[in-house]
């Protein structure tokens, strides 16, 4: 049977895809557009002196009043420009929003700096320091919200009366409010009772019972359907926890591929921790001329647990730690010569995903992951795990490191810069459910998914994205991109004398140019296209050739 499977795998040259490899095409899960949490935090707080025409001063120093979070020692740096000879008034009104500056700097957002009334004595300026201490916590929750108000109160269990208020605690309890699902939070500040204390009051109104999507795409195999269809569902808060739970679809037009996911996430505890599970299943028959006499078909089945924590959540920064567990099954048969493979993989991985804004050159956004996965490959016979032996060894424990970065650049209004880079690292031969390929709509985009699937490799995207300005005659934003992809793999990392022997490609590089289209109406509608031309690399996990390759998407939110 084991030589039978070897000899089998390939017709016309092209090596036939399982069931595994077919499973990392499909499109991933639709992600709405997050609405934003709208936290207000503008509002009057100390009457100071606004101005004071004609006025000249020689200030020799300041002396800062209500300043308990820092000394004045720290602040003297910041007040040293302010400081000299013939000062106008506005100058002391530049120095107070100084230090105010460098205190939102410190996470006290809310601390506001102002001067006083006084006698200005030696040339010494008084600043006096609202440090914006917390006042009465109010939470508002409509009747028909499906979630308890227990567990929205223990998510703002931290926020104290009486304590100062920072960036980062307030934000993270907002937050993970706005995370459940089936709800809807605002949340505002006004002035308390007692001078420098600010009242925060959060609004948690019902949210939508149910979201759906339905997505068209062009981005398939053309061995398994290059046109699918999709639709997707999610149920919020239906048990009341805040969970979600999620049913979605594909099907191939074109082609014989069936796919479906159910899932579940439920938030656990008052930190933000989450925790789920999944059962999906692929089925698949291969087609075309290259594989249809052979009547390739096969099934994958994953069942997933998967937990997350987020360590910082955030209007500007975000990183979450996330765990995973899968069993995933893969059987392939050839019925036309009875060759079959069964194989079964316990996959871990832990994994620190993040986001972060910042203001370098004009302001951009920065994602990154960095993941490492420890599984296990078993064979389903001797005769599988014989053959597999005697040549690559892909069974049994192996490693693997993935690293994702990105940044999207702000030049202009409508112009922005984009860059990501992603690469896999291993020291071992990788099954090929578990290999790192250079193609497809995620990738390079010149080449189709599943080419240059290596244990090893990177590719990197550059793109120029520029908005068109559109607005007042087509709905929503159109984004025009120019890019360039480019990446290198190692097919088999240890290769064997055999391999030496045939002469195999042990290593690819790709690359091509493109251009394409995105247009988004928010919440409603989004489509994405590209058209890439390949280097002179030709491809070589599609036989047709095609050039320029086109991918397009088109999803619909309701």
């Amino acid at each position: 049977m084991a030589a039978l499977v070897l000899c089998c795998g390939a017709a016309f040259g092209q090596t036939a895809p399982g069931a595994g490899e077919i499973l990392k095409t499909l499109p991933p899960a639709v992600v709405r557009p997050d609405p934003g949490l709208r936290i207000d935090d503008t509002f009057s707080k100390a009457k100071a002196i606004t101005d004071v025409e004609g006025m000249r001063l020689d200030i020799k120093g300041f002396r800062i009043k209500g300043l308990t979070v820092a000394s004045e020692a720290d602040m003297a740096e910041v007040l040293a420009p302010f400081i000299g000879p013939n000062k106008r008034f506005q100058d002391l009104l530049d120095a107070a929003a100084a230090v105010k500056r460098e205190l939102a700097g410190r996470r006290y957002f809310l601390a506001d700096v102002v001067v006083p009334e006084q006698k200005i004595v030696d040339g010494i300026v008084e600043l006096l320091v609202l440090e914006g201490r917390l006042g009465k916590v109010r939470l508002e929750v409509d009747p028909d919200v499906p979630i308890s108000r227990s567990l929205l109160e223990s998510y703002l269990d931290p926020l104290q009366e009486g304590v100062l208020i920072q960036t980062s605690d307030v934000e993270r309890a907002l937050f993970q409010i706005h995370d459940l699902r089936g709800l809807v939070a605002t949340s505002s500040f006004a002035p308390g009772a007692t001078p420098g204390t600010a009242d925060l009051t959060i609004r948690v109104k019902r949210g939508k019972t149910f979201d759906a999507n339905l997505d068209f795409d062009a981005n398939g195999s053309i061995y398994t359907g290059q046109h699918r269809a999709g639709a997707g569902v999610d149920g919020n808060s239906l048990l009341g926890m805040g969970e979600i739970i999620n049913v979605r679809a594909t099907n191939a037009i074109d082609g014989n591929l069936r796919f479906a996911r159910a899932s579940a996430l439920f938030p656990v505890g008052p930190w933000g921790t989450k925790v789920g599970g999944a059962y999906s299943e692929l089925k698949y028959r291969l087609g075309m001329p290259v594989f249809e006499p052979l009547k390739v078909n096969g099934v994958a089945q994953v069942e997933s647990l998967v937990a997350m924590h987020p360590f910082i959540r955030s209007r500007n920064t975000n990183l979450m730690l996330i765990g995973q567990a899968d069993k995933r099954n893969f059987y392939d048969i050839q019925l036309a010569t009875g060759a079959e493979t069964f194989k079964k993989t316990d996959v871990n991985l832990l994994a620190l995903s993040g986001d972060f804004r910042d203001r370098l050159f004009g302001g951009g956004i920065n994602i990154f992951n960095i993941g490492y996965t420890l599984g296990e490959l078993k064979f389903g016979n001797a005769a599988l795990k014989a053959a597999d032996q005697a040549g690559h060894k892909t069974g049994g424990l192996y490693g693997k490191t993935n690293i994702m970065v990105s940044r999207l650049q702000a030049v202009s209004e409508r112009l922005a810069l984009f860059g990501a880079y992603s690469q896999q690292f291993t020291n071992k031969n990788l099954d090929a459910s578990e290999k790192f390929s250079l193609g497809g709509p995620n990738a390079v985009r010149a080449y189709p998914q599943g080419e240059g699937a290596g244990d090893q490799g990177y590719f990197a995207n550059l793109e120029m994205r520029y908005r068109l300005p559109l607005e007042d005659s087509l709905p929503g934003t159109v984004v025009l991109t120019g890019f360039y992809d480019f990446g290198r793999a190692i097919l088999i990392n240890r290769p064997t004398t055999a391999d030496f022997a045939a002469n195999a490609a042990l290593l690819r590089r790709v690359a091509g140019p493109g251009v394409g289209i995105n247009w988004e109406v928010p919440n409603d509608w989004y489509l994405r296209t590209t058209m890439a031309f390949r280097d002179t690399t030709k491809a070589t996990a599609d036989h047709m050739l095609r050039y320029p390759l086109f991918y397009f998407q088109f999803s619909k939110l309701f």
